[in-house]
């Protein structure tokens, strides 16, 4: 029930920016919307080992459960769906449902590249957080500067979205930020593929979550862009099904992928090349053009 309720959310994101918020604020919106699942990772991997050891598993999942109650009920009664006054001169497109949008994103040539950025992003971040503990213990990290290097790899994540999504509004140089973030996560594959000190990892991690995940809420808001008139929840909807695939075969596919002594290198070798990979493909990104 979980897992079919969270589209609804995530294929929400840049709709409810577009609906709310004018065109110089979007991927601020989107950045933000994108940060509270950053914050709710971060406090959830703080707090759930220590509810559990308070207390037990089933009062921590029931903890969880009312909040999500609460914040449902707020929710219901509160939520709108579009602002007294248009925020922009966008049209609500779920008004008027656009016939022929899935073949319109299968033949979009940078929505194509968009979706191998996504895969490898999304999915090498999955990876990266399943097998982090596995990653870094050849290296000599104890578990608590595991999650040292957990909380900063959430922080580079946060810091970057914030960063990005400002300058993206700014600058409306989207494809130009897409770039910059990619880049950033190739060096910072390549580095961990080496870092043996425990400083260095830190650095790693930050430049890593900085590069992987600072570039998500520009890649949706340059989805919608690029792929007009596609609804918004279609073409980010199309997305994290793309991200959640690629998710589940990094995780099961990069299983065991080590050195006979156990380290990851293969791994993060596979991966550097990977993102390699997507950075070389997000050249031919193009910027689309503003509307006032």
């Amino acid at each position: 029930m979980i897992s079919i309720s969270q589209p609804f959310f995530l294929n929400s994101v840049s709709l409810l920016s577009a609906n709310w918020f004018p065109e110089s604020e979007r991927t601020k919106a989107t950045g933000l919307s994108i940060n509270s699942q950053f914050f709710g990772i971060a406090i959830g991997m703080f707090l759930t080992p220590i509810l559990v050891i308070a207390f037990n598993l089933e009062v921590m999942l029931f903890i969880y459960g009312l909040y999500g109650l609460i914040i449902g009920i707020v929710f219901v009664f509160f939520a709108r769906d579009l602002p007294p006054t248009p925020a922009s001169f966008r049209v609500k497109k779920e008004e008027a449902p656009l016939k022929g949008g899935l073949k319109l994103l299968i033949l979009n040539k940078q929505f194509g590249i968009v979706s191998v950025i996504f895969f490898v992003g999304l999915g090498a971040f999955n990876m990266i957080t399943t097998y982090i503990e596995l990653i870094v213990a050849p290296r000599g990290l104890t578990a608590i500067e595991v999650g040292n290097l957990g909380g900063l790899l959430i922080l580079g994540g946060i810091i970057g979205a914030t960063v990005m999504s400002v300058l993206a509004d700014k600058l409306r140089k989207r494809a130009l930020l897409i770039k910059i973030s990619s880049l950033i996560a190739v060096a910072s594959f390549f580095l961990l593929s080496f870092a043996n000190t425990q400083i260095l990892l830190y650095i790693t991690g930050f430049l890593l979550g900085f590069g992987l995940l600072s570039v998500g809420p520009v890649l949706l808001e340059y989805t919608v862009d690029v792929t007009d008139p596609v609804p918004e929840a279609s073409s980010n909807g199309i997305l994290m099904v793309i991200g959640s695939i690629s998710g589940i075969l990094f995780i099961f596919g990069f299983e065991g992928l080590t050195t006979p002594s156990g380290d990851y290198l293969p791994a993060l070798i596979v991966l550097s090349i990977l993102s390699l990979v997507s950075f070389l493909l997000s050249l031919f990104l193009k910027d689309v053009k503003y509307s006032k």
